[in-house]
């Protein structure tokens, strides 16, 4: 099946472009997309192969760019992002610009909000200056940073719901939980008091009482001069010592991700308006 696919395709690209135009070529590469997508990658190839006008052909770089994006190839969507960027109009530059962030941002999220902090700028009127500060917010909660994220809400026109999200990253900002490091403080005095700070009591008193043991019995073993025992300890002490730290921090980020992940959840559900959209060519 595969081979006959390729097969299939490898003929689609060495034929010619069909006499009616490209726009009916890239509504069959369209068409095929849905069910297709490997043959509509080849489709939209032949109409790079063929194509004669710039503003076709970069139409097909973007929209096989979107075909490569949804089948993972980020790479090759990448690659035809910038190819499409060329020469484009302004409108078209930045849409492919905010197309090309968004491959960024899943690889490199502070990048992406530095990028777009430009675009910003680059961008205070217009037609995708709404779609740049709903991307920047978006990657700069994301990025858990909730007072840039609040700042750049302010840019867009005024209103209630506006407002209120405003009010609500600045109050999450403010807001006061335990860091890891927080955590791996108490955890460093006290062994154990790391989780229970975090509620994981049972978490906490065994990490407390398995210390204690140890330096229970390591004690009892330099008493007794039992030199073999206090080497076997002189290993485990510190392992579990400092393990005990390690996992305090681990809970206390792995809350703060859970609770970070339900608050932009719930943004996104009583905010949709300000929720980064699809970018229509």
């Amino acid at each position: 099946m595969t081979r006959k696919l390729l097969i299939l395709a490898t003929a689609l690209l060495l034929l010619p472009a069909p006499a009616h135009g490209a726009e009916d070529t890239l509504g069959l590469a369209r068409r095929l997309a849905a069910a297709e997508p490997e043959l509509a990658v080849t489709e939209y190839l032949r109409v790079l192969y063929h194509a004669k006008d710039p503003s076709a052909e970069r139409l097909a770089r973007e929209e096989l760019g979107r075909l490569y994006q949804q089948l993972g190839r980020e790479t090759e969507a990448q690659a035809l992002y910038q190819q499409a960027r060329d020469g484009a109009d302004a409108i078209a530059h930045a849409r492919l610009s905010l197309r090309l962030l968004e491959l960024v941002a899943r690889r490199d999220p502070l990048r992406a909000q530095v990028r777009l902090e430009a675009m910003r700028e680059q961008h205070p009127k217009g037609p995708l200056r709404d779609e740049v500060l709903r991307r920047l917010w978006w990657i700069q909660l994301t990025n858990r940073a909730y007072l840039p994220a609040a700042q750049t809400i302010k840019h867009f026109e005024a209103n209630a719901q506006a407002s209120a999200l405003v009010a609500e990253l600045e109050a999450r900002a403010t807001r006061t939980n335990i860091s890891p490091g927080q955590a791996m403080l108490a955890s460093a005095l006290l062994p154990g008091a790391g989780q229970a700070s975090l509620g994981e009591w049972s978490k906490g008193l065994g990490s407390l009482l398995l210390n204690g043991a140890l330096v229970g019995v390591g004690y009892y073993a330099v008493r007794e001069r039992d030199w073999f025992a206090g080497l076997v300890l002189i290993d485990l002490v510190p392992r579990y010592y400092f393990g005990g730290i390690r996992a305090a921090a681990e809970l206390a980020e792995a809350r703060q991700a859970r609770e970070h992940e339900a608050f932009q959840a719930d943004l996104q559900a009583r905010y949709p308006a300000f929720v980064p959209r699809a970018l229509d060519i």
